[in-house]
């Protein structure tokens, strides 16, 4: 298929500087993200949430995509209207102007160079292959399109790939994390281009993904709060090995809680700041391969 109108999205959280700042670069040097195949969209999603230094001002932004919250009049938060006016650049979602969009995020996770993967389109697989052949330790985080809709921004447009890169306090600029991430858009943008001139990059025949499998919330006293946190043998350990009897947590008083499913494990996301307030301690994933 051809890719006609790329938009690449910065700041969809607040304290994610990276996307902001790529924004800026490409504002002084828009060749970088032109390719003659398609018209290329830059787009600050959260402005008001960055000069606040927040992730977002009343809701998660990348929360408000569903149709019904885009088509409800009674919404009236900033993040809710600025959904609106990106569902308005972008598509409306019933009929998207774009093709494609790239979200930059990074994160306060050991996640590297994580590409996030929606779905078992080829094309969207054959992508995270061209990548990864040149950036070998690229991750690749797959979900399973379960089908209906999704509120986050991505799923504006008919392909997607969201961005990950870690570790990276919030609010805070780092050279390797903003050159990692120009990076992945240049080859995102290059593979676009040349599948759309009929030059597309060959590729194995199968790529390792790591399927998610479910998320796992922090243990919680009888009044709801946390009470056990990250077990340091597990801290900053994303995408490696987890098996039964591993320590996962450890209470405020010293119990070790264990990893204790049958099946092998690789956690992502693991201690996320911004997953604090919906209690979130990390992601489960199962290491796969899918053909191409």
């Amino acid at each position: 298929m051809k890719i006609n109108k790329v938009a690449i999205v910065g700041g969809t959280h607040g304290n994610v500087f990276t996307g902001t700042f790529l924004l800026r670069r490409w504002a002084s040097n828009p060749s970088e993200i032109t390719r003659e195949s398609f018209i290329t969209k830059p787009l600050w999603a959260n402005p008001k949430a960055f000069y606040e230094n927040k992730r977002y001002i009343d809701a998660d932004l990348n929360r408000c995509f569903f149709r019904t919250d885009l088509n409800n009049e009674a919404i009236h938060t900033y993040e809710g209207n600025r959904a609106k006016v990106i569902n308005a650049v972008l598509g409306p979602k019933e009929n998207p102007a774009f093709d494609f969009t790239i979200d930059i995020h990074t994160t306060t996770s050991n996640m590297g160079v994580t590409l996030i993967l929606v779905g078992g389109d080829k094309y969207d697989l054959r992508l995270a292959a061209f990548i990864k052949s040149h950036v070998p330790d690229v991750n690749l985080y797959y979900f399973k399109d379960q089908g209906g809709d999704h509120p986050y921004l991505t799923s504006v447009t008919p392909k997607r790939l969201g961005l990950e890169i870690g570790p990276i306090p919030q609010g805070v600029l780092r050279h390797d994390v903003f050159e990692q991430a120009n990076d992945a858009i240049r080859l995102t943008l290059d593979y676009i281009h040349r599948v759309n001139v009929g030059d597309e990059p060959e590729c194995d025949k199968e790529v390792e993904v790591f399927l998610h499998r479910n998320n796992l919330d922090f243990p919680v006293d009888a009044d709801g709060n946390i009470y056990a946190m990250i077990h340091r043998n597990l801290q900053g350990k994303d995408f490696t090995e987890l098996k039964k009897g591993d320590p996962m947590f450890i209470t405020i008083n010293g119990e070790v809680i264990t990893y204790d499913e049958e099946a092998i494990a690789y956690p992502v996301f693991i201690n996320e700041a911004a997953y604090y307030d919906k209690k979130i301690a990390l992601s489960l994933t199962d290491k796969i391969t899918m053909p191409l």
